[in-house]
C-alpha cells in the first residue's frame, strides 16, 4: 500500500456518488454476466437459484474490492494524473477505503464458501490475482496477463457449482473442454484490453495499441470458434461465429480509430465500448448454451441497461 495519504476527507452533502466512483460500479454488470454464463453452461439453466445469487454477489464483492484496491495502490499516481478520484480529493478517507476493501474481499470469499469448496478455492485464487495485479505486477509485462487470469477465474467461478455426477462425467478438473475454451478466450481478450488501455489517460504510443488489438482479436476469434470445443454441433448453431463477428465489428472499428489517433479520448471510448460488449458476448453464449429458451440471453442483455445508465455518471475506467 502507498505510504502517502490523501488530503483530509472533505465534507459532502452527497457521499453516495464518490463511493460509487471508487467502486466503479458501472463496470460490475459485465462481471455479473460472466457468472451467469458460467453457471448456465454447466447447469443448463439458472437453478437452483440460491447458488446463482451467492456467486453473483461474491463476484461483485471481489470485483469491487479490486477496484478499491486499485485506487489504494495507485494513490500516488492518481495524485498526478487522476486528480478527481475520490481518494485524491479527500472525499473518501484512505482508511475508510482500506476498510471497505478488506471487507469486500472477506465477503466475496465468505459468499463463495457458502456455495462449495470449489467456489471458495476459485475466489481465493481470484483474490490473489487481483492483489498481484494491483500491486507488484501492474507495471510489468505480467500485469495484463494477470488481469486476463482474473476474468477467466471469474467465469470459472460461475461454473464452480457442480453436482458430483457432473464431476465424474466432465473432462478437465470437473469442467467440459468448452468451459475452459471460453474462459481462456475471455482471459486472452481481457489481456489485450488491459494492454490497450494502459496509460489511457495520456497520449499513447501506437505499438501497445496495435499489440493489444491483435490480442483482443485473438480472444474474439476464440469466442467465434467455441463450437470446435463442443462434442456436438447442431445445425442451428452454425450462425454463432457470424453473431460473434457482428458484435465484434463496431468494437474493432473503434480500436482501429484509436490506433490511428493515439488520443486518450478515443482510447477510453474504445475501452468502454469493449467493456460493454462483454455483456453482449455473454448474451450470445447464453443463446448458444440456453437454446431454445431466449430468456437467458435477453436477461443478460438487460445488464446493459444499468451499465449504460451508470456509465453516464461513473466512468468504468
Amino acid at each position: 500500500m502507498p505510504l502517502n495519504e490523501p488530503p483530509t476527507k472533505a465534507s459532502s452533502p452527497n457521499r453516495l456518488i464518490p463511493w460509487l466512483q471508487l467502486l466503479r460500479i458501472s463496470a460490475a454488470p459485465s462481471a455479473i454476466s460472466n457468472i451467469l454464463v458460467g453457471f448456465l453452461i454447466v447447469q443448463g439453466g439458472w437453478t437452483p437459484v440460491a447458488p446463482v445469487l451467492l456467486l453473483v454477489l461474491s463476484s461483485v464483492c471481489l470485483y469491487s474490492a479490486g477496484m478499491v484496491s486499485n485506487d489504494l495502490f495507485d494513490l500516488k499516481l492518481d495524485q498526478q494524473h487522476s486528480r478527481k478520484r475520490p481518494l485524491v480529493t479527500g472525499t473518501i478517507g484512505f482508511h475508510e477505503a482500506r476498510t471497505l476493501c478488506v471487507s469486500l474481499f472477506i465477503a466475496g470469499l465468505g459468499l463463495a464458501a457458502c456455495v462449495s469448496f470449489r467456489s471458495w478455492i476459485i475466489t481465493l485464487f481470484l483474490t490473489t490475482t487481483i492483489l498481484l495485479y494491483n500491486g507488484p505486477l501492474k507495471k510489468t509485462l505480467a500485469g495484463p496477463i494477470m488481469m486476463g487470469v482474473c476474468r477467466s477465474l471469474n467465469l470459472l467461478l460461475g461454473a464452480s457449482y457442480l453436482a458430483q455426477s457432473q464431476l465424474v462425467q466432465n473432462d478437465l478438473l470437473g469442467w467440459p473442454i468448452y468451459v475452459w475454451w471460453i474462459s481462456i478466450s475471455l482471459g486472452v481478450l481481457i489481456t489485450g484490453l488491459t494492454l490497450f488501455a494502459k496509460n489511457e489517460s495520456q497520449t499513447n504510443a501506437r505499438t501497445p495499441l496495435v499489440v493489444g488489438t491483435i490480442i483482443i482479436l485473438t480472444g474474439m476469434a476464440g469466442f467465434a470458434m467455441t463450437q470446435c470445443s463442443m462434442e456436438t454441433k447442431a445445425v442451428d448453431l452454425q450462425i454463432f461465429p457470424i453473431l460473434i463477428l457482428l458484435i465484434a465489428c463496431p468494437v474493432i472499428l473503434r480500436l482501429v480509430l484509436s490506433i490511428q489517433s493515439c488520443q486518450p479520448q478515443r482510447i477510453q471510448f474504445a475501452v468502454i465500448s469493449l467493456l460493454k460488449s462483454l455483456i453482449v458476448f455473454d448474451a450470445s453464449f447464453c443463446l448458444l448454451f440456453g437454446q431454445p429458451n431466449l430468456i437467458y440471453p435477453l436477461t443478460v442483455l438487460c445488464l446493459l441497461i444499468p451499465s449504460i445508465l451508470l456509465g453516464k455518471w461513473i466512468s468504468p475506467t
